[in-house]
């Protein structure tokens, strides 16, 4: 167990995607024309934002109108953590019910947070192998 999932952990925040902590993925953000300008989609994926984006447009259970479209993802050695900490430094602009992975936040400013963050895992996991 890395540095920074210790410390997730301890705090009791709940893993956003367990099924990919610990794996090599993405952080991606999506948009989606139905939603108003600011609202973006937020996940990880073990695959690219875009491949997930289009199984969102192809799912008709989803509910939402509109196409999702990747603008942004980046690439990290643990997306699961990555993403949950991403969450976690986005608390205060979540929309939605729990469990929903939508934030009212600005494209550049969430680009930003994601690429620092992933940068932080990166840096424990190459600091600390397993």
């Amino acid at each position: 167990m890395t540095n920074l999932e210790r410390e997730s952990v301890s705090t009791g925040r709940p893993y956003f995607c367990r099924n990919n902590l610990g794996y090599p993925g993405v952080v991606y953000v999506l948009q989606n024309p139905a939603f108003r300008v600011g609202v973006h989609k937020i996940g990880s994926s073990r695959r690219s934002g875009s491949v997930r984006a289009g199984e969102l447009n192809r799912l008709a259970k989803t509910g939402t109108p509109g196409q999702f479209k990747c603008v942004f993802e980046y690439e990290t050695l643990d997306c699961g953590l990555a993403e949950e900490l991403v969450f976690h430094f986005l608390e205060k602009e979540h929309i939605g019910k729990a469990g929903q992975e939508f934030f009212d936040i600005a494209l550049d400013r969430v680009s930003e947070i994601i690429q620092r963050v992933c940068w932080a895992v990166d840096d424990d996991q190459n600091s600390n192998p397993t």
